[in-house]
């Protein structure tokens, strides 16, 4: 008897966040995976002082998706693209309007295809 298994091939999404700036790790983004496939970013400042800061989101091209000023001590916001596939790269940007200090991420998407193919021959 012969037999041939194939599953279904699963596309994931892979984000590299990269960090620059000098706020001094006050703050940070992280990305949550949703089953719908959509995946949403967590944005947590910690900012003691209640000092304004601009909180952008920007595409690949630098084009502002979103900008507001906050003044937070414990922000905290989560994010939520309506058409994630249309952004292969997103910049989240946090500049303090008080010292001028001011962090940097970068949010890359690679899609990858795995397809996992197993014959086995039974006798």
């Amino acid at each position: 008897m012969n037999a041939v298994t194939l599953t279904k091939p699963i596309v994931t999404f892979l984000f590299s966040v990269l960090l620059s700036g000098h706020i001094g790790g006050k703050a940070e983004v992280k990305y949550i995976p949703t089953q719908e496939g959509r995946g949403m970013f967590n944005v947590v400042y910690n900012n003691p002082e209640g000092s304004r800061f601009v909180l952008q989101i920007l595409d690949q091209d630098g084009n502002k998706l979103y900008q507001n000023v906050f003044a937070d001590k414990k922000f905290s916001k989560n994010f939520q693209l309506a058409d994630p596939d249309s952004y292969p790269k997103l910049v989240f940007v946090i500049r303090n309007l008080v010292d001028k200090s001011s962090q940097r991420w970068e949010v890359s998407t690679n899609t990858h295809l795995i397809e996992d193919v197993s014959i086995q021959e039974v006798n």
